[in-house]
């Protein structure tokens, strides 16, 4: 930090030029970290089997993963040092963790609260993820009843899925 100050007030570039070099530059250890997890979690854990499946599951996680380090870039700015780095954190992300749909069906959250279930990147990568593991499942047969078990997962889980 002392080094870019330092550069940035003798004129040599500009902060938005910084940050996005910064980006660019760490993009590929962004990028393969979480490849590699879900490359090692995937089949592990026993997630539905197939590559379409596998890599847009990797492709949700990369996602999630680069908005995780823009989140943390964001608290790191708010915050003066380490410390209080740390005391934001907590608070200002676990609103965001609840209502993020795991914990919390969506049809169960108080109207007044709804909006911060929009701006939780973990209820989109929850709906994503499972809807990854339950489209086009299919029929399954128990006790001479067919249902649908995507469409009886989603309503479990209070998906409203269109089309």
């Amino acid at each position: 930090m002392p080094l870019f100050l330092r550069e940035h007030w003798n004129g040599l570039y500009r902060t938005d030029v910084y940050f996005l070099t910064r980006n660019l530059v760490e993009l590929p250890l962004f990028i393969l970290s979480p490849f590699g997890f879900m490359a090692i979690a995937y089949y592990m854990v026993g997630l539905r089997p197939g590559a379409e499946h596998f890599f847009l599951a990797s492709f949700i996680i990369i996602i999630v993963a680069n908005v995780a380090v823009s989140y943390g870039y964001m608290i790191s700015c708010l915050a003066k040092n380490y410390q209080t780095a740390l005391v934001l954190s907590t608070p200002l992300t676990f609103p965001l963790l609840l209502f993020g749909g795991f914990y919390m069906k969506p049809g169960t959250i108080p109207p007044y609260l709804d909006w911060l279930s929009y701006l939780s990147w973990f209820k989109y990568s929850f709906e994503a993820m499972t809807i990854n593991q339950w489209i086009d499942w299919g029929n399954v047969t128990a006790m001479n009843t067919s249902v649908n078990l995507e469409d009886k997962v989603m309503e479990k889980l209070g998906f409203d899925l269109v089309g």
